[in-house]
């Protein structure tokens, strides 16, 4: 049922406001999970993992379709990345091969505690959004343009990178109406207990 409250005459809505808080709460508690990204490579790659005794695969980037298989999680991450490498050939003709993957962002240092060293994990915060070119070897490397972005699977292609730009401009949206709402509604909430002093 909809929650309709009488002020002064109108009919104010706040389903429709509680269903926006809920929506942006729910993005917020979204962000403490860690990302995922869409990983592949241009050969397959073999990883043995000892924590869970198991070899697993990267699959190709040539066969790159957006399936589960490509999907991983990202715990030392808080940005996807996508390289595109670019080879100049003769004749005027290039290769270019693209990558996908979890940005680099973790840190480890050996830290001596209780007697003990181990090791300590931490995510650092190095790159901003947006692609960015450089060169190998200036005089025959490829070239490789390097795309960071945040938001799940935003690496699948080149135009995707922009999805975390409308999750956080319709988050801002959603705040703002919020907020103009409840203003709104202290504002008539006001005027309403002041006509009921007056009368």
């Amino acid at each position: 049922m909809l929650c309709l409250i009488k002020l002064d005459g109108i009919y104010k809505n706040c389903f429709k406001t509680l269903m926006l808080t809920l929506l942006t709460l729910c993005m917020l508690a979204g962000r403490g999970n860690a990302i995922k990204c869409f990983k592949c490579a241009v050969t397959i790659e073999k990883i043995y993992s000892y924590a869970k005794n198991a070899t697993s695969f990267t699959p190709l980037c040539s066969k790159f379709d957006e399936s589960d298989e490509y999907i991983v999680e990202c715990p030392y991450s808080t940005m996807c990345l996508k390289t595109i490498s670019t080879l100049y050939l003769q004749n005027n003709q290039q290769q270019t091969t693209a990558t996908r993957g979890c940005a680099p962002q973790k840190d480890t240092k050996q830290v001596f505690n209780n007697g003990q060293w181990h090791q300590e994990h931490s995510v650092q915060e190095v790159y901003e959004e947006g692609c960015g070119q450089f060169t190998d070897n200036k005089i025959s490397g490829p070239v490789k343009t390097h795309c960071y972005c945040r938001g799940n699977l935003c690496n699948a292609s080149n135009h995707l990178h922009h999805v975390s730009l409308f999750a956080t401009t319709l988050m801002t949206s959603l705040l703002i109406r919020f907020f103009v709402e409840f203003s709104e509604f202290k504002i008539y909430q006001r005027t309403f207990a002041l006509k009921l002093k007056l009368s």
